[in-house]
């Protein structure tokens, strides 16, 4: 312990706080790291003049950077994108999200056809691109 750092307390030390003396079940030893003082401001006072924040969980964090909040719907313009008969056969089989593999085979076109014509339409923002060359159609 004394390699990390870490150092001892006990209840007859004098060091030890008296808030938690009074506590009907104090530990007989406290371990502790850094300094003693429980009645130190520090990182507390910080906290309380919102210049810091007590992080406990990554929920924490999520609901700081309001990373929770609902997403919004957006109010997509309809685009007025003239497609060819292939692009227009392409986005009407990406009912659902779908591999590039099983796009090529369902349809019956090279592996080549395919990718050229899923670039030209997710640079029109007619669908979009995934993780995993998943393809899906923006609504």
């Amino acid at each position: 312990m004394e390699k990390e750092g870490v150092e001892m307390l006990f209840y007859a030390d004098k060091d030890y706080p008296n808030r938690i003396k009074q506590c009907n079940d104090s530990p007989l030893t406290l371990y502790y790291k850094g300094n003693p003082n429980f009645n130190a401001k520090g990182c507390n006072e910080l906290i309380k003049n919102q210049k810091a924040i007590l992080l406990e969980s990554i929920d924490d964090i999520i609901k700081e950077l309001n990373w929770d909040l609902p997403e919004k719907k957006s109010k997509q313009t309809q685009l007025n994108i003239k497609l060819t008969n292939e692009e227009r056969r392409l986005v009407n089989l990406l009912e659902e999200k779908m591999h590039i593999d099983a796009i090529a085979s369902e349809i019956n076109w090279s592996f080549t056809r395919v990718s050229q014509i899923l670039l030209q339409l997710e640079f029109s923002g007619v669908i979009q691109f995934l993780p995993g060359k998943i393809y899906k159609r923006v609504e």
